[in-house]
This record gives C-alpha cells, sequence and structure tokens, in this order.
C-alpha cells in the first residue's frame, strides 16, 4: 500500500494521533502521549510523522524526539501506530523508512527505540526488515498499563540501536538478506503440544551465534492461557538477559505461521 508521507501539521491532525493511539494500543486516556506534548515536541525538532490515504485520513503514525544514549546522540523512537484495520499492508515500514531519512536530514546517523521481544509481528519489522540490533533487555520497562495488550504480563521490552547507515542497515533496506547458517538453539517449542510450550532455556552455550523461538502469536496465546504466556515471558527473559549480558546481541527474526525465531550473534 502506497501513503503519503508527511509531518503532522497543526492541533487537529495532531489531535487524530490520540484517536489512533487508543484504537492501535486500547490505551485509556492516562497512558495516551496528549497533542500538547507532540506540539512541544515537534516544535523543538522531535519527528510526528503520518501516512495518509487519498482522503486525507490518518492511517498511521510514528512519534519521536532527540535524546543522548550510548554517550551520542540519536532520535529515540517512542511510538509507532497503525490503524489495526490498516495492518499487514506495509505502512510501518515505510514509516520507519521517512523516519529515518528524517532523522539523516537533521544529522542524526543512530535511532533507538523498544519493543515486547514476545511480539513476532514487531520483532520481524524492527530486525528482520529493519536491520536494528536488540542490545538490552529491560524488565517490566513501563510497570502497568491501560492498555489490553500489556494486561497479564510484565511489560519487558528490548532496546534496539539502529545504525542508519550501516551497511547491514542498506542490505535490508533493499531487501538483500543475508542467509548466515543456523545458530544453536537455546530455547524452543516443545513438541507435540497442544499450545505453545517453552523448552527449557540453555544457559551455557557460547557458540557465536544462537537462536531463540518464541509463539506466533502471543495474544492468542494469553487469551487461551495467560500462565502458559506469562511462562514465555520468564523464558525469555531469561535467555535474553543472560545472552546479551555476555556480549550477544538479536540481530534477525524470522517469521513463521507457528513460531519466530530470534538469531542472536556475539559482539552483534
Amino acid at each position: 500500500m502506497t501513503a503519503e508521507l508527511r509531518a503532522l501539521a497543526g492541533p487537529t491532525e495532531l489531535r487524530a494521533c490520540e484517536a489512533l493511539q487508543k484504537r492501535a494500543w486500547s490505551f485509556g486516556d492516562i497512558d495516551v502521549i496528549s497533542t500538547p506534548q507532540l506540539v512541544a515536541a515537534q516544535k523543538v525538532g522531535g519527528l510526528v510523522l503520518g501516512a495518509f490515504d487519498a482522503e486525507g485520513r490518518l492511517l498511521g503514525f510514528c512519534y519521536g524526539f532527540l535524546g543522548r544514549y550510548w554517550n551520542r546522540l540519536l532520535h529515540y523512537s517512542q511510538m509507532l501506530a497503525v490503524d489495526p484495520e490498516q495492518r499487514g499492508r506495509g505502512l510501518g515500514l515505510q514509516l520507519k523508512r521517512y523516519q529515518r531519512e528524517r532523522a539523516l536530514a537533521q544529522g542524526l546517523d543512530c535511532m533507538a527505540w523498544t519493543f515486547d521481544p514476545l511480539e513476532a509481528r514487531n520483532a520481524a519489522l524492527n530486525l528482520g526488515r529493519l536491520g536494528a540490533a536488540g542490545v538490552e533487555y529491560v524488565e517490566d520497562f513501563y510497570g502497568q498499563t491501560t492498555s489490553s495488550l500489556h494486561a497479564g504480563t510484565a511489560t519487558d521490552r528490548m532496546m534496539v540501536r539502529w545504525e542508519l547507515m550501516a551497511a547491514g542497515t542498506l542490505a535490508r533496506l533493499e531487501d538483500r538478506r543475508a542467509q548466515p547458517a543456523p545458530g544453536f538453539s537455546v530455547l524452543d517449542l516443545e513438541a507435540g503440544a497442544a499450545l505453545p510450550r517453552p523448552s527449557a532455556p540453555l544457559l551455557d552455550r557460547d557458540e557465536p551465534a544462537l537462536e531463540v523461538a518464541i509463539p506466533a502469536q502471543i495474544q492468542e496465546l494469553k487469551r487461551a492461557d495467560l500462565e502458559l504466556a506469562r511462562t514465555w515471558r520468564a523464558a525469555t527473559r531469561a535467555v535474553f538477559q543472560h545472552y546479551i549480558s555476555r556480549g550477544y546481541a538479536a540481530t534477525d527474526f524470522k517469521r513463521g505461521a507457528e513460531r519466530g525465531v530470534y538469531r542472536l550473534e556475539r559482539g552483534g
């Protein structure tokens, strides 16, 4: 789907972001990024970028601001939201590519953001399509929120670093994905289980490349068996914290019908 990509202009368009956040994330008012916040951020160089249809309707937006982390200036991307009716049409990828262009125009060569590592769709975009790398794992980053998508499990997040001009980034954006040899599996789905259940995490490996599997649809699993979803949170937390603290980074993700698989590389 091709949409018009541009910065949002004026309070009316920015208020449409509030409504879209509620549709996309099921947020209550207290968790919505408000129009005054977006206006102020945009005034001093923050980016509020939208995807619009031919009638001018907001289909999705991304919001970010200047930050300092890893001892460098970067663009921190706080939110990417796409109307639920428009998902699966490539709007998220279009918005992130446009956000990259605008950050580069500001003289920045790095972007960072967080995502839920149990959400396979987000991992596929962030790592698989964009070429960002998961370099930190944060327990319960947001605490309790009003979103039904966050209900029942801790809001653990993986923080990614996106080197905007790196060769790997350019290769992914040009759809030139490398096909490295498979890594050693340190977390997988148990065979034969009615619902996807994690195997025992292996925390004693030191191969250059490792693999970590997750369920393909964590929200469906939460509705079917919340305790099992919590078990997945605990298992993936243990694996990611252990290996990232030892110099591994999440460098790729492949999404299938039943599961998704992270690739962790030492020094990645």
